[in-house]
């Protein structure tokens, strides 16, 4: 497997994982009033990894 693979599947898990924190955070607080930083530092981290991963598939 290489690099550029392993770096979509990780895209992909963390496009899967992206809302869980709210969610959690939402269940425990049973408020949605606040909307956690963790979920928009997943989201972001995981659209950086996306272009780096469609960046490399189109040059190698």
């Amino acid at each position: 497997m290489e690099f550029v693979d392993i770096l979509g599947y990780v895209a992909g898990l963390l496009t899967t994982l992206t809302f869980l924190p709210q969610v959690i955070k939402t269940v425990k607080e049973k408020s949605a009033k606040d909307v956690s930083l963790n979920m928009f530092l997943i989201a972001a981290a995981n659209q950086v990894l996306w272009v780096i991963y469609g960046v490399l598939k189109k040059t190698w």
